[in-house]
């Protein structure tokens, strides 16, 4: 079976997805990829040649502004190249930027089609991460998400979320794929081989920052339960923690954005690793896990993941107390932190995330063509 997947975003390389893809190769899939030269939405794309990456024959162009991509000129002759290479039993595209490909490609080939999403099934996050109200009116959020869900169901055979949501909210041929992440060149050490210190990672925003969690921060770092916090990326809730930074100086560090490599490291030479929001968050979360570095989080949004694998707190009054039990409990440290990468290794390693993106593909491919 000959899958195309169109992913306008991002240079195939850079792309999470990227290494699921390749292994699509050990279960009977052959993948062909049209992406972009960027690397994201500010840089103007990489001078840097290739059309193999691991095995998999890829098509690369730069799109044009704000990643919107038409039918015309370059794009409209890459695409029908690739159509007349060999039959293509179903083609996967990345975002709702890529629907006119998307229904070229359909109308010229007959073939089915799927989307590839972040969190559209997960409704609560969508309203809670929505950039801005629509026409300035946050009532419009719910009629907007709606209108999303319904459209790509109406233009596609079939649709994949990169994340976990509500199950009862699918319908046929719809999917929640396990996130994967590669850890393979990030040393993980035990609880006496690790920084005395609490790592976050994601959106500095309402959704996941607020002035509890700085209580609560003030509190962790003011009994040197943890000697050091690190925080990795930015948004519009960064201010929040001026205060500390002024009380407590290079204890507390913000990095703004920064390569995933240097995450990964991050989070595997810390302690801990906290994840403040009541929803979303689960890339992070899934790098904790792989990595072995207990987790402490409001809630589980994991919706699977059992309980042992992770450390969870009714409020942030509980973080401080929580931190400490842990540091003069190493052994207990330990048991989590083993568990967590068994879980990671078991449901959510590149393997199993192939496998079950394979089957996915394979399954909508034979399903009988949509109304």
């Amino acid at each position: 079976m000959k899958v195309l997947f169109v992913l306008p975003g991002f240079d195939l390389k850079y792309n999470s997805v990227s290494k699921i893809i390749v292994g699509l190769k050990n279960h009977g899939i052959t993948p062909l990829v049209i992406c972009s030269r960027s690397r994201g939405l500010k840089d103007p794309g990489s001078s840097e040649s290739y059309s193999n990456y691991n095995g998999v024959e890829v098509f690369r162009l730069v799109p044009n502004s704000q990643m919107l991509w038409s039918l015309s000129g370059e794009t409209r002759a890459l695409v029908d190249s690739v159509l007349n290479s060999g039959r293509i039993d179903l083609v996967v595209t990345g975002t709702q930027h890529s629907l006119k490909i998307n229904r070229h490609i359909k109308r010229v080939t007959g073939c089915k089609s799927m989307f590839l999403l972040e969190f559209i099934y997960h409704k609560e996050r969508f309203f809670a991460y929505s950039r801005r109200p629509y026409f300035g009116v946050r009532a419009l959020i719910p009629f907007v998400w709606f209108l999303s869900l319904r459209r790509l169901r109406s233009c596609s055979d079939g649709l994949i979320s990169c994340f976990p949501g509500d199950v009862s909210r699918l319908s046929r041929n719809e999917y929640f794929m396990p996130w994967a992440v590669d850890v393979s060149e990030v040393s993980v050490g035990g609880f006496k081989d690790r920084n005395n210190t609490l790592t976050f990672a994601g959106e500095l925003t309402s959704a996941t920052i607020s002035s509890n969690l700085i209580s609560a921060l003030d509190g962790v770092l003011s009994s040197k339960c943890v000697e050091f916090i690190h925080i990795v990326g930015h948004g519009p809730s960064s201010d929040l923690f001026n205060g500390l930074k002024e009380k407590y100086g290079q204890r507390i560090v913000l990095f703004g954005s920064m390569p995933r490599s240097k995450v990964l490291k991050l989070i595997s030479a810390s302690k801990y690793a906290l994840q403040p929001a009541k929803l979303g968050g689960w890339g992070f979360m899934g790098e904790a896990l792989a990595l072995g570095t207990p987790l402490i989080c409001l809630e589980s949004n994991f919706y699977d993941i059992p309980e042992g694998s992770y450390v969870k707190i009714k409020s942030f009054e509980e973080l401080e107390e929580t931190i400490a039990q842990l540091n003069h409990q190493p052994g207990k440290w330990n048991i989590i932190s083993d568990r967590s990468r068994e879980v990671h290794r078991e449901k959510y390693s590149l393997n199993i995330a192939s496998e079950y993106l394979a089957r996915a593909l394979e399954s909508t491919i034979k399903s009988e063509a949509s109304n």
